[in-house]
């Protein structure tokens, strides 16, 4: 019996701005081709199909494609799919059921109530029954009531933990260190491994999606993995020990784990310039009888565009290409920058090239070099080109300074801010688009926006949505002023509701407004907040020049960001309102 394991397609990823759509499909037909080829007995799919938790329906389109064709072969060859941490659960698993009658078996969310287990698909050769078991990526929220259950069960069946009040009724007393204990990620995966009673004579795999350590040991990363703050989301893999082979997702470098058979597979792509070494492949895993270690075979892949990265004296590289057009994805060190811009001047054939900074123009106002000083602290890549007049990439990334925490650490930060700001917005959607809520709390003194909790959702009416965010009657919301008529059936239902300030040129002015803050700091629980807002660049023209108001997605938390802003004013370190550059 042999599988195929993929994990980590992170379709719709961009390269620094540039969509790879193009290069996932090639790489897919790839993949396509090799099962056409080798007929495993099944792919296995280890989360992170899509980058986004909201893909854009292009996405969407190629892995519908990848599976068509797929589950068009015959005779079937079953793709069993879990979700990982940047896919929405919900939204990958719709139409399972439907899916499932095509041997395509989807696992978006892991148990939730008691009567919930962990899907499983039973295989069958001549050495008796694999039992495929399928976690999708956790986190120890999702899991909370489920354990809390747990608990209380086991203490009502040995006595631990009760006592009788006067008034005769039972408590439930919880341990001090169990509201540590949910919140572990450790713990999360292993009460929900244990509680399955996997029967060991028989081969076991186990689909998952997590950061594994083997005795401390943690994986090698690149630079295109999302990895919490401090390691709080490490799983040691002394829980997998039933497993035959565990086919892992959630890094993109291939490798082992503890032992050869729990391993990560690896991206299909190479997904940042940190990986431009490293051979993409997909994993073939071979079981034969019980009890014998699995045969591990690689299937090397081959791109439609490489990522490379070049080094050398910029009079060499410029030499040496001047011929050639590249389709690659390159990237360029220069070895010699320092003695570019100590000799200013620079001669290359015909053409001579002149290094000046803004400190050679006697005209700049002392106030403007001011602003661009500042940038160091918040825009470094703006900063080395703009202030330096260094080679670099002019701040197509609109929020460089963006930085995801933990939950616990943002609360933290909150309260030792001297004196916190508090601000909300609010996008409409409708039932045609999103509609976001962020709420978000300042700390003026340090130039720090924090973003630590959002609604988000569609097609949903305003009762619908006014009921989903009733918790928030209290609290002042600035929302969008062109729908003055949604903001008066809030106010209606007891919200606390005003609309923001909008004028021509005001989304540019409001997103230099928020690019002026030294950090923007978002809780990890803001999955959508994260995910419109890390990697969001500017869109450009045609000649490639950024447009300062339009972006490569439609980012409704940004809109929500706007207008809860719309009546502040980021200073600067002399206590003055910074004005906006034009």
């Amino acid at each position: 019996m042999h599988f195929f394991h993929l994990s980590d397609l992170h379709i719709g990823k961009q390269l620094y701005g540039y969509s790879l759509l193009e290069d996932q499909e090639w790489i897919l037909t790839e993949i396509y081709e090799l099962i056409r080829e080798k007929r495993p007995d099944g792919v296995l799919i280890a989360g992170d199909v899509y980058d986004k938790s909201v893909p854009a329906a292009e996405a969407v389109t190629v892995f519908d494609r990848f599976l068509t064709k797929v589950s068009q072969l015959e005779p079937k060859i079953p793709v069993l799919i879990i979700s990982g941490n940047h896919d929405s659960p919900e939204r990958l698993a719709f139409g399972a059921k439907i899916l499932s009658r095509q041997q395509i078996y989807v696992a978006g969310t892991c148990p939730q109530i008691p009567e919930d287990h962990l899907k499983k698909v039973t295989f069958q050769d001549e050495w008796g029954e694999t039992e495929v078991w399928m976690l999708p990526f956790v986190k120890p929220g999702y899991v909370r009531k489920l354990m809390e259950e747990s608990k209380k069960e086991t203490d009502r069946e040995d006595g631990a933990g009760e006592q009788r009040d006067r008034d005769g009724e039972t408590e439930i007393k919880v341990k001090n260190g169990w509201e540590e204990i949910r919140r572990d990620y450790n713990e999360a995966v292993k009460f929900l491994l244990e509680r399955e009673q996997v029967d060991t004579e028989k081969r076991n795999i186990l689909i998952s999606h997590q950061f594994y350590t083997a005795g401390g040991e943690t994986p090698k990363t690149s630079d295109s993995e999302t990895i919490s703050v401090g390691g709080l989301d490490q799983v040691d893999i002394s829980c997998l020990a039933p497993f035959s082979y565990v086919a892992l997702g959630h890094i993109h470098r291939p490798q082992s784990m503890g032992r050869e058979s729990i391993r990560y597979c690896g991206s299909m792509l190479k997904y940042s310039l940190s990986e431009w070494e490293q051979e993409k492949s997909v994993t073939e895993v071979i079981l034969e009888a019980p009890g014998q270690e699995p045969v591990i075979q690689l299937h090397q892949l081959h791109p439609l565009r490489e990522i490379c990265v070049i080094r050398g004296r910029l009079e060499e590289i410029l030499e040496a290409n001047k011929d050639s057009i590249c389709e690659d994805y390159v990237s360029i060190v220069l070895t010699d920058d320092e003695e570019l811009y100590q000799n200013r001047i620079m001669v290359v054939g015909n053409t001579y090239y002149h290094h000046s900074t803004v400190d050679d123009n006697y005209f700049v106002p002392a106030d403007y070099i001011g602003q661009l000083d500042e940038l160091q602290q918040h825009d470094p890549d703006l900063y080395r080109v703009a202030r330096k007049g260094r080679f670099g990439i002019n701040g197509r990334l609109v929020f460089p300074q963006f930085e995801v925490r933990t939950e616990r650490e943002i609360t933290e930060c909150i309260k030792g801010i001297t004196n916190p700001i508090e601000k909300n917005g609010m996008d409409f959607g409708f039932v045609t688009s999103y509609n976001a809520v962020v709420r978000m709390m300042i700390d003026h003194d340090n130039k720090i926006l924090y973003l630590y909790d959002e609604y988000y959702s569609r097609d949903k009416t305003d009762p619908e949505i006014a009921r989903d965010i009733e918790k928030w009657k209290g609290i002042l919301i600035k929302a969008d002023c062109a729908e003055p008529k949604a903001i008066r059936y809030y106010k209606q239902q007891g919200f606390r509701m005003k609309p923001c300030k909008k004028f021509q040129g005001s989304r540019e002015v409001y997103t230099k407004k928020v690019k002026r803050f030294r950090s923007i700091v978002c809780s990890d629980r803001c999955q959508n907040i994260i995910n419109e807002l890390k990697e969001l660049t500017f869109a450009v023209d045609k000649d490639g020049e950024i447009i300062e108001d339009e972006f490569n997605i439609d980012p409704h938390t940004l809109s929500a960001i706007w207008y809860g802003l719309d009546d502040y004013e980021v200073s600067d370190l002399k206590g003055g309102s910074i004005s906006v550059l034009k």
